[in-house]
């Protein structure tokens, strides 16, 4: 489970958290994560497998939502991740489906991500 509360001056971060929380049934996978991310800063994610790290790096692209908190990528929510994706890239792990989510809302959120209408999942 990844945890942090890193203050830092978000006003030239690009990626800020706020108190993020991400619940999978009974499993915390994030635990009111707080953090900024200085623009044209260098992060890198450690743990062990399970603790967050895929997690975190999912909701920061829009692929799925916080269970509470918030997120923003170069000053925009993750409510509304169209209006950065262009500006960003990440490969995690294999391209697979999110687990704990039916193919359905899976396919909902990579039309989101693509800024495609909902409507274009049915076909």
């Amino acid at each position: 489970m990844l945890t942090s509360n890193i203050e830092a001056d978000t006003s030239a971060a690009s990626i800020t958290t706020d108190g993020l929380l991400r619940q999978f049934g009974s499993l915390t996978a994030l635990d009111r994560v707080s953090v900024a991310l200085p623009r044209g800063g260098v992060v890198g994610l450690l743990g062990p497998n399970g603790s967050g790290k895929s997690t975190l790096i999912r909701i920061l692209l829009g692929l799925i939502p916080p269970t509470s908190g918030r997120a923003t990528v170069l000053g925009h929510s993750t409510t509304n991740p169209a209006r950065y994706a262009h500006d960003v890239g990440a490969l995690i792990e294999a391209p697979s489906f999110v687990p704990g989510l039916s193919a359905r809302k899976n396919l909902l959120s990579l039309a989101r991500l693509r800024g495609l209408p909902s409507t274009r999942v049915a076909e």
